[in-house]
């Protein structure tokens, strides 16, 4: 780390525990574990009919049941895309098909009573990540830390993940290295939080299911900057302050914020270590 930046760091954060009795000791870089995922997943949308649907559940509800009397109706060939319109409604449990005239089913009136929406499944190519250290899932365009104030989150531009097998790495750089690499079988097993995640993130969505079970996880780190503080009448004891860096932030703007949570992580993973 440069020296002149250390020392600026020093300068801005060297009583951050003085009341409590703790001096700055040490500042260097962290590299904390995460894992960059893909899944096939499957996702529950709603979404208005289009007007031309409803024009013909309301023909159809007045009376105009026959193909061809809709078609002339509408001025429209028989051989047009209106087909397609009607295997739609038929999908949807809105009109049903007796023998060549069609009805209009009772939830096609409650549908057109309410102007309810239509409900579909979707098929996507989900990438998400995992923070490694607490096992929660993560959006990288979003603080960790889930108390910032909605201002706050909607300036922040984002993590910047390093692939792990491609950081230079030196003596002062602190490694947490990845642990066990997660399985289809972990994904499942933490169905009920990856749905509220998804929802998180995709607030117009509902996660239906994983649509196979071709999961795949690649190692990624993200830079942090780790300021270490000793007791001075309990030199065993340390707190460890986690914040963030140039190497950090996608749009860094010089702010070293502190990762509250990383931070609780890191406290219980280091403490030992460093207490000697």
């Amino acid at each position: 780390m440069d020296r002149e930046l250390k020392q600026r760091i020093w300068e801005l954060y060297k009583d951050e525990y003085s009341t409590e009795g703790f001096e700055l000791e040490e500042i260097f870089e962290i590299d904390l574990p995460f894992w960059k995922c893909k899944q096939k997943i499957a996702f529950e949308t709603e979404r208005e009919i289009d007007r031309f649907s409803m024009v013909i559940l309301k023909l159809v509800d007045n009376g105009i049941t026959e193909y061809s009397e809709i078609c002339s109706f509408l001025g429209i060939d028989s051989d047009s895309f209106l087909n397609m319109q009607f295997n739609f409604l038929i999908k949807n449990g809105l009109l049903e098909e007796n023998g060549e005239k069609y009805e209009i089913t009772p939830e096609g009136l409650e549908f057109m009573k309410k102007k309810l929406k239509i409900k579909q499944i979707g098929i996507e190519d989900l990438e998400f990540y995992i923070n490694d250290i607490s096992g929660e899932f993560f959006d990288p365009s979003k603080p960790i830390d889930r108390d910032w104030s909605f201002d706050k989150t909607e300036k922040f531009s984002g993590y910047d993940l390093i692939q792990s097998n491609k950081r230079k790495l030196d003596d002062e750089i602190e490694n947490i290295t990845h642990g066990d690499k997660p399985s289809y079988y972990d994904l499942t097993g933490s169905r009920s939080e990856f749905s509220r995640f998804y929802h998180t993130r995709f607030p117009e969505k509902t996660f239906y299911d994983f649509e196979n079970s071709d999961f795949k996880a690649y190692q990624r780190h993200i830079r942090f900057l780790a300021l270490m503080f000793r007791n001075k009448e309990q030199q065993d004891e340390v707190i460890f302050d986690i914040r963030q860096c140039r190497k950090t932030i996608k749009k860094f703007e010089g702010k070293f914020l502190k990762e509250e949570s990383l931070s609780k992580l890191i406290n219980k993973i280091l403490a030992f270590d460093k207490a000697a």
